[in-house]
């Protein structure tokens, strides 16, 4: 028995670092805002206390072009929680609940991973657990982004598991209860898979057919096309090379919706052709290409929306085949973590300082806390400088593993 429970310390220490970390993340956050809310979008927790609102279409936000099934995964806690406590801590523990869900998804798919080594183990979930990656997107800042952490986390243990079936229907399930975006992750499935039909008839086709009846009976009811017809034309809170060009130039939002998926459309095709022709693909290294593609190439890519990738930075690292530095990696994702927090924070800042968001006592006390530590430099700079260090990140990121990944299929080939 003492031995099994040793065996399991990679299990138990990581869960809680990950506990005792968002309870101090909690507190510390409460005390600091005296639990007034700092955020202008509580309507991402109210859905939770509606779980038909969506589907119904009787919630109007961003176009009705949520996820109609994400307020049902969240009135299972939202919900109780918001007896117990008050909405400030009843939201972030609510969506500290979906990160907790990928800690454990996470942790099983380790349990399955005998070539991955104890040490190694505790150390992927001791870097999904500090990540603020992780803790930002759910914990503080209480995102929809955070269920999606539960999708990806599903869809490697399916993947690790063999079930291309189960992969391609949680994918399916993600695009509705997290975001559309994640039907990306059909591509990394057709690139790995050898029966590719069972891909489109368990994911792809479904999806196809549920969103464009969702989508008529969304115009049907409303007059909008839900997904479709969503395309904000501000969108400098993002964290998207397309960013850059705001502080020049404007644009039109279905213009530039358009203009970078077909770039995102182009890059995968060219992705697809290249590694095609490999026979040796690891999973979670084409999935992390993927995603890092969809965030230098689309345009409406939220701060949060970087949890996607969480998991897969804190695996890759300790559990690929292929020949990365495992300080590489782990540097980048600080990088990573730093620039687009760092780049999110210090826009609101900007914005609550040019009066163009509303009061709060956090914003109040990050602006005089800016002015007094870096007042010396122009808040403006110290945003597009954090902005273009996320995405010089991702770049590098992306291109390590690339290149990694053709390396590793030649030296096998080689053999």
């Amino acid at each position: 028995m003492r031995s099994e429970s040793k065996s399991l310390r990679w299990f138990y220490l990581p869960l809680v670092l990950f506990l005792a970390f968002r309870i101090a993340v909690l507190v510390i956050l409460y005390r600091a805002t005296g639990g007034s809310e700092f955020t202008s979008d509580l309507w991402v927790y109210e859905l939770g206390l509606k779980p038909f609102s969506v589907l119904t279409f009787s919630a109007q936000f961003s176009d009705y072009s949520q996820p109609p099934l994400f307020p049902l995964m969240l009135a299972p806690f939202a919900l109780p929680f918001s007896l117990i406590f008050n909405e400030f801590l009843a939201s972030r523990i609510s969506f500290t609940c979906f990160e907790l869900i990928a800690f454990f998804i996470l942790a099983r798919y380790l349990a399955l991973s005998d070539e991955i080594s104890l040490r190694n183990r505790a150390m992927v979930l001791a870097i999904f657990s500090v990540s603020p990656l992780g803790f930002m997107t759910g914990a503080v800042m209480r995102q929809e982004e955070a269920v999606v952490a539960i999708f990806v986390t599903a869809v490697l243990l399916a993947v690790k598991l063999g079930s291309i079936k189960g992969a391609s229907l949680l994918t399916f399930l993600g695009m509705l209860a997290g975001k559309i975006l994640f039907g990306i992750v059909f591509f990394p499935l057709l690139l790995i898979a050898k029966n590719k039909s069972t891909i489109f008839y368990w994911g792809i086709l479904p999806a196809i057919l549920v969103h464009a009846g969702y989508a008529l009976a969304g115009y049907a009811l409303t007059g909008v096309i839900p997904f479709i017809d969503f395309a904000p034309s501000d969108t400098q809170f993002c964290a998207s090379p397309f960013t850059l060009i705001l502080y020049f130039h404007t644009f039109s939002g279905q213009f530039v919706k358009w203009l970078s998926l077909s770039v995102t459309g182009i890059v995968l095709v060219f992705l697809w052709k290249r590694f095609s022709m490999l026979s040796q693909l690891e999973f979670p290294s084409v999935m992390i290409i993927t995603f890092c593609i969809l965030f230098l190439c689309f345009y409406h890519v939220n701060t949060e929306y970087h949890i996607f990738v969480l998991p897969l930075l804190a695996l890759i690292p300790y559990a690929t085949r292929l020949d990365i530095r495992k300080s590489s990696i782990n540097i980048l994702h600080a990088f990573l973590a730093i620039g687009t927090w760092g780049y999110g924070i210090i826009y609101g800042v900007r914005a609550f300082a040019e009066e163009k968001s509303g009061y709060s006592r956090s914003k109040e006390i990050a602006l005089n806390l800016y002015e007094k530590v870096l007042g010396f430099i122009p808040i403006k700079f110290s945003e597009i400088s954090l902005l273009v260090l996320t995405l010089v990140s991702i770049f590098l990121i992306l291109i390590f593993i690339y290149y990694s990944q053709l390396a590793y299929n030649n030296k096998v080939v080689s053999k």
